[in-house]
């Protein structure tokens, strides 16, 4: 019962309370003092249904400080510092608490058989991008996770055409939402049917990239902005399931009142989504160790044999394909020193060294940003340096190309669509890597835009040849030579600060972002002096709150994400690699060449056979957090533009 419905007599009598005659910043800080003691916004439920005197001196509309602090104590922050929101005041957050209070509402009403809103799957699904620890745990006591486990089946089964699951906003959102909170005591519990049923659900997404896009811009470019010389008629070609190769809709989506504006952002590939639920799943299942292999390596050299030995075998089950997303302490940051925090909540930049959320920032550039590949407005960081430099390992699923010719050429899904149907077998890939980079004034290796669309002369300007030098590395190709410096975290990238235009205006930014935190400062000094002896902001706060609230300026929501990455001096990235000798013995010879497309972090890498060159593969695909690489191969030497033998692959970072 609402204490407005009480009579005057009742409401009158409750105000002769002693929790009416404590000053307001005392009874603010008693408020504060219960959330973080429970978690919970009940205990200031029930005080706001007590009576008038305590109902203002709690009202959301006339008491923004407070709630402006309540939503910095009880939801996650730094992620939203970090990346850059103007006006990250204590109004702003205020209002992200009756928003975030009301997806927390919905989820926790939600029954089998209902639906969740759009709205609702939207801010949970950015709650997550920003999670720190605080976000999840909220998101799951609601029963987030209970209600998307049960919606996914429901809406993958239910919402087909032609018997295609549809990968519309709400199934995109479901799936992600469900990935982000998996966890290996959920796969362990799922019985195998449950598992089955699942990784059987999420194989169209997995098998046919004839229907399903995976990339924010096609694979077929390189360069993005595409090259105005290209006639649309070469990129792409119509088939059962529209134009391939498959784009993303770039159809953006909008949650509006997003700290003091509206947040823009174009929903990430269902088909990475679905990769990731399948191949964690898949691992699941250790691979049978044969006995008639050797035991060891050396066992396997005495007979002379080449292969797996049961070892490898060991090696495969001890580590799996795809890691699941890490789950935060809501109390990490308690063991930081004021140094570390300085840096955590340093505003705008990529300057965090713990928050888990950091992880999700490359992911959260690419959604706010990379909606069209003609127009690339904003340039982001979308790859953190060196993360592809290491030990890899993973799975890549071969399937029969009769039956993914098949796929591509049928209207309807086949309803015996499976793993057997397609003739799929998994095979195991291994690679380390090193990382290279090309620094003005030296120019990358460029692409060949009038020759057949193929990976090697798209992404690789027709095939190169690698040379290591004591530096780093030269690039021969088409008769000329390009020189990239190998990637060291310890070594600042050898280009001119005093000579570039970007690295300029960075400083001028910085500067003036410097001012506005020392006024912004001053102003938390002089408030927290007030607010000492009873006279701090949150006691004055009035009816102006509710007009100022809605007098904010919205902007444009393209643009209403303000983080500003300075300029790295890298014009390109350039990987090369091998195979540890135990795994070349075991899973064959190969090496690999790769590069990172700037503008969205799309990974393209080249597995290359010194015997059987028509059987080079093109792994293309993002990091996901940052551990797992997923995306799909194609034969390096086909045309990307026409549709032909592909499929999955899922691989995890060792070391």
């Amino acid at each position: 019962m609402s204490v407005r419905s009480l009579t005057p007599q009742l409401r009158e009598r409750q105000t002769d309370s002693i929790l009416c005659k404590i000053p307001t910043e005392l009874f603010h800080r008693i408020v504060l003092w219960l959330i973080d003691l429970t978690g919970s916004l009940r205990d200031v439920s029930s005080l706001l249904c007590t009576c008038d005197e305590i109902w203002n001196k709690l009202d959301f509309g006339h008491n923004s400080y407070l709630w402006g602090r309540i939503h910095a104590l009880r939801f996650d922050t730094t992620a939203a510092y970090r990346r850059g929101y103007h006006d990250f005041d204590y109004r702003t957050q205020a209002g992200e608490t009756r928003h975030k209070s009301v997806v927390l509402q919905e989820i926790t009403r939600w029954t089998p058989g209902d639906e969740l809103s759009l709205d609702t799957l939207r801010r949970a699904y950015v709650m997550i991008l920003e999670d720190d620890g605080k976000n999840r745990k909220l998101l799951i006591a609601a029963g987030l996770k209970n209600a998307v486990v049960q919606l996914c089946p429901a809406t993958l089964r239910a919402n087909r055409v032609n018997n295609w699951p549809v990968d519309d906003e709400y199934a995109t959102l479901l799936l992600w939402m469900l990935w982000f909170l998996t966890t290996k005591e959920d796969l362990a519990m799922e019985s195998p049917q449950q598992r089955l049923e699942m990784m059987q659900l999420v194989l169209p997404f997995v098998v046919s990239n004839c229907r399903y896009a995976s990339q924010h811009a096609p694979v077929t470019h390189y360069e993005v902005p595409f090259s105005a010389a290209l006639s649309p008629g070469v990129q792409s070609m119509p088939t059962p399931h529209g134009e391939y190769p498959r784009r993303h809709t770039g159809e953006t989506v909008v949650v509006d009142d997003f700290y003091a504006g509206s947040l823009e952002f174009a929903l990430p590939p269902i088909t990475e989504a679905a990769k990731l639920l399948w191949f964690s799943r898949n691992d699941m299942t250790p691979r049978s160790n044969l006995p008639w292999l050797p035991p060891t390596r050396a066992v396997a050299i005495q007979q002379n044999r080449m292969g797996p030995t049961q070892e490898d075998i060991a090696e495969l089950n001890a580590y799996g394909s795809t890691k699941l997303p890490r789950t935060a302490n809501p109390d990490w940051a308690d063991a930081l020193t004021d140094a570390e925090w300085e840096l955590e909540t340093r505003h705008g930049g990529r300057r965090a060294t713990k928050a888990s959320s950091l992880s999700f920032d490359n992911a959260w550039n690419r959604i706010t940003h990379c909606f069209d590949p003609q127009d690339p407005a904003w340039t982001v960081s979308t790859y953190t340096f060196g993360s592809m430099s290491g030990l890899w390992h993973g799975h890549i699923l071969f399937p029969d190309q009769a039956a993914v010719l098949n796929l591509v050429q049928s209207t309807n899904m086949p309803a015996t669509l499976s793993v057997n149907t397609m003739g799929i077998v998994g095979t195991p890939v291994f690679f380390r890597l090193k990382e290279y980079h090309c620094a003005p004034p030296r120019r990358p290796i460029p692409c060949l835009h009038n020759a057949p669309r193929t990976a090697m002369n798209t992404w690789f300007a027709g095939g190169t040849r690698n040379y290591e030098t004591a530096d780093g590395l030269r690039l021969e190709a088409g008769g000329h030579a390009y020189y990239y410096d190998t990637y060291d975290p310890e070594r600042p990238t050898p280009h001119d600060r005093e000579a570039c235009e970007q690295c300029q205006a960075d400083d001028a930014y910085e500067e003036q972002e410097m001012r506005k935190r020392w006024k912004q400062q001053e102003t938390e000094q002089y408030e927290s002096v007030f607010e000492s002896v009873g006279l701090g902001a949150s006691s004055d706060d009035d009816d102006d709150d509710d007009d100022a609230m809605e007098e904010e300026k919205r902007g444009d929501p393209a643009r209403m994400y303000h983080g500003r990455n300075k300029c790295d001096g890298v014009k390109d990235i350039y990987l090369t690699g091998s195979m540890d000798e135990k795994h070349r013995q075991a899973w064959g010879n190969f090496d690999f060449i790769g590069r990172i497309r700037r503008w969205d972090g799309l990974i393209g890498i080249v597995r290359l056979s010194p015997t059987a060159p028509q059987t080079n593969i093109f792994m293309y695909g993002y990091l996901h957090g940052a551990d797992n690489f997923v995306g799909n191969w194609s034969i390096a030497n086909t045309d990307l533009t026409v549709p032909g033998l592909e499929c999955a692959f899922s691989m995890s970072r060792r070391a």
